[in-house]
Order: C-alpha cells, then structure tokens, then sequence
C-alpha cells in the first residue's frame, strides 16, 4: 500500500507545474502556545489550490495511518519474530526499528500544519469537512500509539471544536455529534 500511494504521489507531482505545498508562518491562535516555547505549529502549509491540497493532505493521511499500523504491528511481533541466531528480537532492537520509523508521526504533523489553509474564510463548507475529517485521523493515531501525545491531541481537540463551531456542528464529542 505504501509504495502504491508513493507511486501515485510521484504521478501527482508529476502533473502539477510548481510545488505542491510551501511552509509560510503560521497566524492561527492555540491555547498551547506560549512566550517560552512559542507556536505549537509555527509553520503552516499553503496550496496552489484546493483539489492539490486535498491530495497531498489525503496522501498524508492515507501514509500516516499505514506507518501507525505498521508501528502497532512491530509492538506486536517484537516477542515473536526470531533473529538470525534463532533468538528473539529485543526490546531494544524493536525501539531502534521504531524510532527509525516515525514517518507516521511526520505526516500526521503535516496533515495539522495544513489546517490554516483549509479554515480560510473563502473555501467553505466541503474544506472544512475535509480537514475534520482528516484531523480526526490524526487525533486517533496520536492517542492509539504509544509516548506522551498529549499536547498534539490537545491542539488537535481544539482544532475539531472550532471547525465543529465553524460547520454549527454541535461541540461535544470530538468525532461525532
């Protein structure tokens, strides 16, 4: 599946004449910024346009699901897959494939620098649907893995409630109404 989305990303590329996405400074407010850190996400992501936004941002979404999986099925099999000299793997050896591997945390963080350009005033309905919705992914890959997630999921769950209030969506449960 990777290399399938990889291959069609590549194509994407291919088609459009310029960058598919560009880092400008961010402008949106969050509560978990500060003086001392900063902007929790100081870099937003802009687009040449909608539609490319929407596919880079679903390729995003679409990479990082499969890498947290991938990431869940490496805690699963660390006790079961045998080494070379017929041992089983370590602890240590499974975090060091782990940490190699934090594509999906990267593109879950690509997917929130997107949100400001999704939330513009003149896209409307349908962009802040998708971005709920891609959001929302993002929001369940960082509470299903493990670390501390807690200031991602808290950025992430205010991102949801104002879309939500945006949409005059009801603004209780994050992922439904």
């Amino acid at each position: 599946m990777e290399s399938v989305l990889q291959d069609l990303h590549a194509n994407f590329s291919k088609s459009v004449s310029g960058p598919l996405y560009w880092p400008e400074l961010s402008t949106l407010e969050s509560r978990l910024d500060d003086e001392k850190s900063g902007k929790f996400f100081p870099i937003s992501f802009k687009f040449p346009s909608f539609s490319i936004a929407l596919t880079v941002a679903t390729y995003w979404s679409n990479m990082m699901v499969i890498h947290n999986q991938l990431s869940h099925a490496y805690d699963r099999l660390k006790l079961l897959a045998p080494t070379e000299n017929g041992s089983h793997l370590t602890i240590a050896s499974v975090q060091q494939i782990r940490e190699r591997d934090s594509t999906w945390q990267t593109m879950a963080k690509n997917v929130c620098q997107s949100l400001e350009y999704f939330l513009h005033d003149n896209m409307g309905s349908f962009s802040h649907m998708s971005i709920l919705a891609l959001l929302s992914g993002c929001y369940s890959c960082f509470g299903n893995a493990p670390g501390d997630w807690s200031r991602e999921m808290g950025w992430i769950s205010d991102s949801l409630q104002k879309i939500k209030k945006r949409l005059g969506l009801p603004a209780g449960n994050l992922l439904g109404g």
